[in-house]
């Protein structure tokens, strides 16, 4: 593709014939550190960008962290979603993860959505190192303050696990995407500057959610942690999107 030989890893096409690109997957190592996340993500882009026709949708995994996006070559936007639509869906909800998914009934043309799970205790260990990781971000907060931080988010999404819910109604602690109508003046801002003030948004609601659950955890048991969240919203992102994982192996 382009000057250099350069090939994705997974390209998913429309047609037999190969010539209409649909999703295109940059795969990653489970150890892939989060600024290589990120440079897997710009990477997957340029590939994107590369292939002839349109893709639709670009999807980065590492196995312990998937990513998605949808790809609009004519506007260069790099818009977050949810998940990538299933055949013959049109439309996705603006989040994955909903309780009891396996129970709910499977419509044509309607997404069908994912629960946490349940893994392997080995791939949970390395995911709570790359997430310890990611909040001491090279020095930004102190090796002890990190794992302080990590374990109240950690009881926030055991507390989600076991909040009462309905069948089909979503986690709190999952990336939930804003739509641009969401965003006041969406039209008169750029594709970089929608981007960014999108992203700003998922993050406050994010945070909104995991606090109100850190706050209603406490109120059962006030001695486990005696003081706030400290994080910023960006770093809560960098673990929320490690939410289809099941800390719990049951729920009460």
């Amino acid at each position: 593709m382009g000057t250099e030989t350069k090939e994705a890893d997974i390209v998913v096409y429309n047609d037999d014939g190969c010539e209409e690109p649909h999703i295109l997957v940059e795969c990653k190592k489970d150890e892939v550190s989060e600024q290589e996340f990120l440079q897997a993500i710009d990477q997957a882009y340029s590939y994107a960008y590369a292939l002839p026709n349109d893709v639709k949708y670009v999807w980065i995994t590492s196995g312990l962290r998937n990513e998605y996006f949808s790809v609009d070559k004519n506007k260069s936007t790099r818009i977050d979603e949810p998940d990538i639509p299933q055949f013959g869906v049109k439309k996705l909800e603006n989040y994955k993860f909903v309780y009891d998914a396996e129970g709910l009934k499977q419509e044509a043309g309607k997404q069908k959505f994912s629960d946490i799970k349940v893994i392997d205790e080995d791939l949970l260990t390395k995911q709570f190192e790359k997430a310890h990781d990611a909040l001491w971000a090279g020095g930004q907060l102190n090796p002890s303050e990190a794992f302080d931080e990590l374990d109240k988010l950690i009881f926030c999404k055991i507390w989600d696990e076991r909040k009462d819910r309905k069948s089909g109604e979503p986690y709190d602690f999952q990336i939930i995407t804003v739509d641009k109508e969401e965003i006041k003046g969406y039209d008169r801002l750029s594709a970089d500057q929608l981007k960014d003030a999108i992203r700003l948004e998922e993050n406050k609601r994010l945070s909104e959610r995991i606090k109100a659950l850190y706050e209603e955890g406490r109120k059962k048991d006030p001695e486990v942690f005696r003081d706030g969240i400290r994080l910023t919203d960006e770093h809560i992102r960098t673990v929320g999107v490690s939410a289809r994982n099941k800390l719990r192996r049951d729920r009460p």
